[in-house]
C-alpha cells in the first residue's frame, strides 16, 4: 500500500480545509485514525470513523483531490481491506469520471452538497456592492448600535449560545469537547470570533459568534451561533462582515459560507433559513459533486443500508403524527 506523508501533496490543498493537516490533527483529537494516501498527483486524507460494532468505515472529505486514477482506487480498497471498512465515503468537489465497480450513491451526507463563495480579490468597495441591500444595511444597523467584534478562546460560551441557537433551529450540535479539538488542532488558523453588544449599564452581551478557517487562499465559515435576545441590533452581520476583513487583509482570496440549500428547493431544505441569511452577502453559488460509496463488504453494506431505512422511516412517522396531533 503505498501511502505518504502531508507533505506529499500539501501543494494541491489550498482551497480545501478538509484535506489539510490541522484537519487530520483535528481528527485524531476526536479518537479517529488518519491516513493519507496517494503518490503527489492523486491524493487524499482519509479518515477512518466508527459504523457500528466492530465494523468502521473511511472517509474521503470534499476529496479525493487531482485525477483519481485506478492505481489510487486499489490503494484505498487495499486501505480499507486492511482497516476492516464496510465502505468508502467518498464525497468530491468535483465530478469524478472513474468510480470503481461497486460503487454507488450515499445515504450519508456528512458535507453540504452546496455552498456560497464570495471573491475576496475585489476592493472593499465592490464587495460591498455586489451584496444584497439588506445586507449592507444591517451591517450599518449593527455598527449604529456600536456592536463590537473581538477574537476570543471562550468555548464555554460559544457552547451555551450554540444551544440556545439550535433549540430555536432545531440543528442538532456536538460535544463540547469537539469544538475544543477543532479550536486547538491549529491555533494560527482557528479562529473564533464574538459579536458583543454593551447596553446602558455596561453589561456585554454576547449575540453572535463563530468558528472560522483561515487557510491559506480561503476563509471557512465552519460554525456559528447567535442570541435570542436583541436580534433587532444584526450583530451576526457585523461579524461576518468583521471577519470577511480580517480574511481579505490575511490574503484569502475565497471566503466560503459552508453548506446552503438546495436553490431549487430551497423551501423545503432544512438550511434554508442560514441560506438566507447568507445570500444577503453576494457571491457565487457552488455546487459540488454527488458522494458515492465504494462498498468493501456487500452484505454488511446491504444490512447497515436496510437500518439507515427503517431508521429513516421510523424517525419521518414520527415527525409525520406529532405534527397531525399538534
Amino acid at each position: 500500500m503505498k501511502q505518504t506523508t502531508f507533505q506529499g501533496f500539501q501543494r494541491l490543498f489550498k482551497k480545501n480545509p478538509w484535506q489539510t493537516k490541522h484537519w487530520a490533527e483535528f481528527q485524531k483529537q476526536i479518537g479517529n485514525t488518519v491516513f493519507f494516501l496517494g503518490d503527489g498527483e492523486s491524493s487524499a486524507l482519509v479518515i477512518k470513523k466508527q459504523l457500528f460494532k466492530n465494523w468502521t468505515y473511511l472517509e474521503v472529505p470534499y476529496g479525493p483531490l487531482g485525477k483519481p486514477d485506478d492505481f489510487f482506487w486499489k490503494e484505498l480498497k487495499l486501505l480499507a481491506k486492511k482497516e476492516n471498512a464496510v465502505f468508502s465515503y467518498i464525497s468530491p468537489q468535483e465530478k469524478i469520471q472513474n468510480f470503481p465497480s461497486l460503487s454507488v450513491k450515499s445515504a450519508l451526507s456528512h458535507f453540504p452538497k452546496f455552498t456560497r463563495i464570495l471573491n475576496l480579490s475585489n476592493d472593499e468597495e465592490e464587495i460591498l456592492k455586489q451584496m444584497k441591500s439588506k445586507g449592507r444595511y444591517n451591517i450599518r444597523v449593527a455598527q449604529r448600535h456600536k456592536v463590537y467584534v473581538e477574537e476570543s478562546r471562550d468555548i464555554n460560551a460559544f457552547c451555551q449560545l450554540l444551544e440556545e441557537t439550535t433549540s430555536r433551529d432545531g440543528f442538532s450540535q456536538n460535544y463540547k469537547k469537539h469544538y475544543e479539538a477543532l479550536l486547538h488542532s491549529d491555533v494560527e488558523k482557528v479562529k473564533m470570533f464574538f459579536a458583543l453588544w454593551k447596553d446602558e449599564s455596561q453589561t456585554v452581551h454576547l449575540l453572535s459568534a463563530g468558528i472560522f478557517i483561515l487557510d491559506q487562499e480561503s476563509c471557512l465559515y465552519y460554525y456559528g451561533a447567535s442570541s435570542n435576545q436583541h436580534r433587532d441590533k444584526m450583530a451576526p452581520y457585523l461579524l461576518q462582515w468583521h471577519v470577511i476583513d480580517q480574511a481579505k487583509k490575511q490574503g484569502c482570496e475565497e471566503y466560503d459560507f459552508f453548506g446552503i440549500a438546495n436553490p431549487l428547493n430551497e423551501k423545503n431544505d432544512p438550511l434554508s433559513g442560514p441560506s438566507r441569511f447568507k445570500k444577503q452577502f453576494g457571491g457565487e453559488v457552488i455546487e459540488y459533486s454527488q458522494a458515492y460509496d465504494i462498498i468493501n463488504k456487500p452484505l454488511v453494506y446491504f444490512t447497515y443500508r436496510c437500518i439507515r431505512s427503517a431508521r429513516s422511516l421510523y424517525k419521518n412517522l414520527i415527525y409525520t403524527f406529532t405534527n397531525i396531533y399538534k
